[in-house]
């Protein structure tokens, strides 16, 4: 089946999980219409329940890798590394609506001083904040330099800081009175010119020391009068029930006051890459999803139950060795030029589940892995996994 297709991130977010209660549900919608004894309606009713249920917690993890991957497309579906202004859009209108929004504030002595400095609180319907405070520091300029944008941030960034908990919510729970407070800060920067200088890198500009973007987020935005566009860093973070992003709450204020609340995406090819094929089916995806989370593993158990005890073997950028009817297998990264092989440090068994193993066992797997690439002439360094990846990136 052609359709959906990834380019259509939020039906295929909705589509597993209709397709999934939908192959519950549908056994027990035919048989309560079928003229048979209550009895095998009930025998029915509990065994579709219970396979859906059993179906839904042995591929829970999958199902919820699923709908992460597909919420992060979603956002790449509205960012850009660019915007153009709406046609009707003009500075005084901006000045005015970033006039309405919330209570004014009297800037720091800091210069340069915000043209508005504007603060809204309001309490937070969940446990994971105390409050949630939104501030808006606009400025504007005649020519926006290196020198000017850094000038601005740090002046943003105190008046913001001096604002911390003006107002504070009159009902707590427990819950709350223990979380965080949850802070927005927008620098909306009105220039009626950019320095070509800083203009090819705005973009990586306006993305740099931007804070949590969860709890404490900075997003400065800056609005380019002389060629009409705007920019600022718009990829939402994904919704997965756990708190709304103090990022995306920015984002929605500078959607509201610099576009009058239409992205205006019409013919906007400045998209962000997404980690996902567009023009991949929804079943595709699922599929291979399956096979890289459960499938794997069931390979990789297969694997350890066929190999004999202290044998070693290695396979493109993994390593597995079985060891008194268990398993390790480790990440590596060999280099056939400088004839080394780094290899992930050996903390835990990975068969037939994962649990610390003791430092003897270690020191013994180590002296035979290092024997076996000495072997072959490598020399062998053990490091840590985030060390590994961050070396390779």
């Amino acid at each position: 089946m052609g359709f959906p297709k990834l380019k259509n991130p939020g039906i295929c977010r909705i589509m597993p999980y209709i397709v999934v209660l939908g192959g519950g549900l549908l056994p027990i919608v035919v048989v309560i219409r079928l003229p048979v004894p209550d009895v095998i309606k009930l025998v029915v009713v509990f065994a579709a329940l219970f396979a859906l249920i059993g179906y839904m917690i042995k591929n829970f993890i999958v199902l919820m890798g699923m709908d992460m991957a597909l919420a992060l497309e979603c956002c790449h579906r509205t960012a850009r590394t660019q915007y153009t202004l709406p046609a009707g859009c003009t500075a005084e209108g901006i000045r005015r609506r970033v006039l309405r929004y919330g209570a004014a504030c009297e800037p720091r002595p800091n210069q340069p001083k915000p043209a508005a400095l504007r603060y809204k609180f309001s309490s937070s319907m969940t446990v994971y904040a105390s409050g949630i405070e939104r501030v808006i520091a606009a400025y504007e300029t005649d020519l926006l330099d290196n020198e000017t944008y850094g000038q601005i941030f740090r002046s943003a960034k105190t008046n913001s800081a001096a604002l911390i908990g003006r107002k504070k919510a009159i009902f707590l729970d427990a819950a709350q009175k223990k979380a965080p407070l949850h802070r927005g800060t927008v620098i909306l920067i009105l220039a009626h010119r950019v320095d070509p200088r800083l203009l090819s890198d705005l973009y990586k500009k306006v993305c740099q020391q931007c804070g949590d973007e969860n709890e404490n987020c900075f997003v400065p935005c800056v609005v380019d009068l002389e060629h009409r566009t705007c920019v600022f860093n718009s990829l939402r973070v994904p919704y997965v029930g756990f708190g709304y992003a103090v990022k995306n709450r920015c984002i929605r204020i500078i959607k509201r006051i610099v576009f009058g609340g239409n992205w205006n995406l019409a013919g906007n090819r400045h998209t962000l890459p997404g980690s996902l094929d567009p023009e991949q089916t929804l079943w595709t995806f699922w599929k291979t999803l399956h096979h890289e989370m459960v499938g794997a593993d069931r390979e990789t158990q297969r694997r350890f139950e066929a190999m004999s005890e202290k044998e070693l073997f290695t396979q493109e950028d993994s390593l597995y060795l079985k060891w008194d009817h268990r398993g390790i297998c480790q990440t590596i990264v060999p280099d056939a030029e400088r004839r080394t092989v780094k290899v992930e440090k050996v903390t835990d068994w990975y068969y037939p589940k994962m649990q610390p193993i003791g430092k003897q066992i270690i020191q013994k797997m180590e002296e035979q892995i290092v024997a076996h690439y000495t072997n072959q002439g490598y020399r062998v360094e053990f490091v840590d996994l985030e060390t590994l990846i961050e070396q390779e990136a």
